[in-house]
C-alpha cells in the first residue's frame, strides 16, 4: 500500500482541494483527495485510508468543518479562502501548484485500474478534469506572459496519456466519454455550460480537449497531421462548437486556422433543435458564441468572415438569441457589426419577438429604435406582440401598444395576441387587450378564435369574460370548425388518446354546457373530416359530450364532407359504445340516457347482460388496437434512431 505521507503533507493536499474544487466535496471525497498524492501513487496500488473525516480537519488546523446538514466540508470562515491565496502561503504553494495537484489527481483516477464506483472522486473527476486543466494552462500562460519565473510548464504527460492522438482515444478516456454522461446528467438542465455536450461526445479525443479549452496545454495534438478540424459530434455539432463553448478563444482562433468552417450548421436544423429540446445548443458558431456570451469570440469571429445574419436554431440569428437572453451588450455589439435587424427564423420569429419573450424593455426599446419592424409576422406566436402576451409581459405589451403595434394581425399558431393570452389563461393581458381595441372575433390559428382557445383550456372563467364582450359563439374557422368543436376536442386531446386506460377523466361539460347555454348552435356543418360538433365528439370517442349533446337535441344525421354521420365515424374509429348510445337514442332519449360511457362499468335496467358484454369488448379490443399502434410505431423509430446511430459510427 502507498503511504499517504506526513500529517502535513495530507492538510496541505486537502487545502489545495478546497481551494480550486468545483463544488463543495462530501468527506470521503475530500479524505481521498488529501491521501492521493499523483506524483508518488503507483498506478496499480490504491492509496491506503489511514483517515477520518475529523482527523483531518483536526490536521488542518480548524480552517475546515463539516456542514453535516448538507453532508460537505467548507471553509470555517469566508477568510479563509482569501488567507490560501495570499503571499504568505504562497512562499510554500500558490493556486498554479494547487492546480496542478488536482489536475494530476483527477488524471489519475480517470486512468486508475479499480471500477469508478470503487473511487469516490472519480464522479469529480469525470466531471471537472478539463476545467481543472485549462485553469492550469492559463495561469501557466499567464505566468510567461508577465516574465515572472515559474517552475511550471505545460508539458503534463499523464494529459497525452489519457487522452491519446487527435482521433484515436486510449481506453481510459474511452471508458470516461461512456461513463461522463451517467456522472454529469444531474447538473441543472437550464445551465448554459460546457457541461451540455457531454452527452454527444464521439470517440474522438479532440472533442474532450475542446470542451476543456485546451490548446496549449495539448499542442502536439492540434499539430497532428491529416486530422479532420470539421469532424462533427452526436448530435452533429462541430469540433470548433466546443472550443467556443470553452471560451477558449485562442483555440477557436487556432482551428480557424486548420480551416473549421465558421458558418457551419447541421444539415435539418430547425427552430427546434435547440437548448430547450434536446438539451445541447446547437446552431451556427456565431449562434452558439452568443449563447455562451462570448463576445470576444463573436468578434473573433465576425473578423473571420462568419455569416452574422445566419439562421439557425430557436431564436434564428445570433441577434435573436443575444435578445432572448437579454444580453445587452451583445445586441449592442452585434447591432454596430451590422446585424439586419429583421431578419426572420426560428420560434420567435425576429429579434424583437425574441426581446418581448424575455422581457427586457431595454432591449425591446433598443431594437425599435434601430428600426426593427414591431409588426412582422413569423414565428409561433405570430408578431412580437403574441410573444409578448404568450410570456404574459404586461410592460412590453403595453410598450409595444404604444409604439404602434397592430392588435388584430393574423399569424402563427394561436391567429392572434388574444388568441395568445386566452391560450395562456392570462384574464389580465385578455383585458387588456379588448380594452385596447382587439377585435374578439377575428378568426386564425388552430382554434379558431379566442373563444375558440379559451374553451380549449376548459378555462370558464375567459370563455364568460369572452361572451360577456361580445364574442360570437358560432364563428367557424381553425382546424376545429367551431367553439364547441373545440371543446369536445380538447377532451380528446387532453387526455382520452395519449392515456386511454388511465383514470385521467378531464371535465369537459361544464364548458360544454355554458356554451350550449349561451347559444353554440349544434347544427352548424363546417366540413372537413367531422362535419359537425357532434361528428367531432364520436369520432373521438368522447362519450360524455355525446350523451351531453344528444341531450340538448343533436342533429346526429348531419354529415361531414364525405357524408358520413356521427354513428359512421364512431364505429369507424372503433368506439362502438358510442355507437350503441347513438342507436339507443332512437328508441327515445329516455332509454339513450341510461347508456353509460364506453367503460361499461354498469347498465340500466333496460339493457341486458349481452350489451354489457359487448361494451366491454369493445372497450377492450379499442384499447389493444390503440397500445397495439403505439407499440408498432414506437417499434419503428427506435429501428429508425439505431440505424441512423450505426450509419454515424460507419462515417467517423
Amino acid at each position: 500500500m502507498n503511504q499517504p505521507g506526513s500529517s502535513s503533507q495530507i492538510a496541505t493536499r486537502a487545502l489545495k482541494w478546497m481551494a480550486v474544487s468545483r463544488r463543495p466535496l462530501k468527506p470521503d471525497e475530500l479524505i481521498e483527495a488529501a491521501e492521493l498524492d499523483p506524483a508518488t501513487v503507483a498506478d496499480s496500488v490504491a492509496p491506503e485510508v489511514t483517515l477520518d473525516i475529523d482527523l483531518l480537519i483536526q490536521l488542518c488546523g480548524g480552517l475546515l468543518l463539516w456542514d453535516k446538514k448538507i453532508d460537505v466540508i467548507r471553509f470555517s470562515h469566508l477568510s479563509v479562502q482569501e488567507y490560501l491565496e495570499t503571499e504568505s502561503m504562497n512562499k510554500h504553494w500558490d493556486i498554479i501548484d494547487a492546480q496542478r495537484l488536482v489536475m494530476e489527481a483527477c488524471l489519475w483516477m480517470l486512468q486508475c485500474p479499480y471500477p469508478p464506483e470503487s473511487i469516490p472522486l472519480y464522479p469529480y473527476a469525470a466531471c471537472y478534469w478539463f476545467r481543472h486543466c485549462r485553469a492550469y494552462q492559463d495561469l501557466v500562460v499567464q505566468a510567461a506572459a508577465s516574465n515572472k519565473p515559474s517552475k511550471y510548464t505545460l508539458d503534463v504527460p499523464s494529459l497525452r496519456n489519457f487522452l491519446g492522438s487527435f482521433d484515436q482515444p486510449t481506453a481510459s478516456y474511452e471508458k470516461w466519454r461512456r461513463l461522463v454522461p451517467n456522472h454529469c446528467q444531474s447538473r441543472p438542465s437550464n445551465n448554459i455550460d460546457e457541461h451540455k455536450y457531454l452527452r454527444f461526445l464521439p470517440v474522438c479525443p479532440a472533442f474532450g480537449a475542446a470542451i476543456g479549452g485546451l490548446g496549449q496545454l495539448v499542442s502536439w495534438l492540434w499539430l497532428a497531421k491529416g486530422v479532420d478540424i470539421n469532424a462533427t459530434d452526436l448530435n452533429r455539432a462541430p469540433l470548433l462548437q466546443y472550443a467556443i463553448a470553452s471560451g477558449s478563444a485562442e483555440l477557436v482562433r487556432r482551428m480557424i486556422t486548420m480551416g473549421a468552417d465558421i458558418n457551419f450548421a447541421p444539415k435539418g436544423l430547425s427552430e427546434w433543435d435547440s437548448l430547450l429540446y434536446d438539451g445541447s445548443p446547437r446552431g451556427t458558431a456565431i449562434v452558439i458564441a452568443t449563447t455562451f456570451n462570448r463576445p470576444e469570440i463573436i468578434s473573433l469571429l465576425l473578423d473571420q468572415g462568419a455569416d452574422i445574419n445566419a439562421v439557425s436554431g430557436q431564436d434564428g440569428t445570433a441577434l435573436g438569441c443575444a435578445a432572448w437572453a437579454g444580453n445587452v451588450e451583445i445586441v449592442s455589439l452585434l447591432l454596430e457589426r451590422g446585424a439586419d435587424i429583421n431578419v426572420v427564423g426560428g420560434h420567435y420569429g425576429a429579434a424583437l419577438g425574441c426581446a418581448a419573450v424575455h422581457g427586457n424593455v431595454e432591449i425591446v426599446s433598443l431594437l425599435l429604435e434601430r428600426g426593427a419592424d414591431i409588426n412582422v409576422v413569423s414565428g409561433h406566436y405570430g408578431t412580437a406582440l403574441g410573444c409578448a402576451v404568450w410570456r404574459g409581459r404586461v410592460e412590453i405589451v403595453s410598450l409595444l401598444l404604444e409604439r404602434g403595434a397592430d392588435i388584430n394581425v393574423v399569424g402563427g399558431h394561436y391567429g392572434t395576441a388574444l388568441g395568445c393570452a386566452a391560450w395562456a389563461g392570462n384574464v389580465e393581458i385578455v383585458s387588456l387587450l379588448l380594452e385596447r381595441g382587439a377585435d374578439i372575433n377575428v378568426v386564425g390559428g388552430h382554434y379558431g378564435t379566442a373563444l375558440g382557445y379559451a374553451a380549449w383550456k376548459k378555462n370558464v372563467t375567459l370563455v364568460t369574460l369572452l361572451l360577456e364582450r361580445g364574442a360570437d359563439i358560432n364563428l367557424v374557422g381553425g382546424n376545429w370548425g367551431t367553439t364547441l368543436s373545440c371543446i369536445c376536442a380538447s377532451d380528446f386531446e387532453h387526455g382520452r388518446w395519449y392515456y386511454p386506460e388511465s383514470d385521467y377523466e378531464p371535465d369537459a361539460s361544464k364548458v360544454a354546457t355554458l356554451l350550449l347555454q349561451r347559444g353554440a348552435d349544434m347544427t352548424i356543418q363546417f366540413g372537413g373530416q367531422y362535419g359537425t360538433a357532434l361528428g367531432v365528439s364520436a369520432s373521438l370517442g368522447c362519450t360524455e359530450l355525446v350523451r351531453l349533446l344528444m341531450e340538448h337535441e343533436a342533429n346526429p344525421d348531419l354529415t361531414n364532407d364525405d357524408g358520413i354521420n356521427p354513428r359512421a365515424l364512431a364505429e369507424g374509429a372503433g368506439h362502438l359504445g358510442i355507437v350503441q348510445l347513438l342507436d339507443s337514442w332512437n328508441d327515445g332519449p329516455e332509454s339513450g340516457s341510461k347508456v353509460l360511457c364506453s367503460s361499461g362499468k354498469s347498465l340500466s335496467s333496460g339493457q341486458n347482460e349481452a350489451v354489457a358484454k359487448e361494451l366491454e369488448q369493445s372497450r377492450t379490443s379499442w384499447y389493444t388496437v390503440v397500445n397495439f399502434r403505439i407499440f408498432v410505431t414506437t417499434l419503428l423509430f427506435l429501428s429508425l434512431l439505431l440505424y441512423c446511430y450505426f450509419m454515424h459510427f460507419l462515417t467517423l
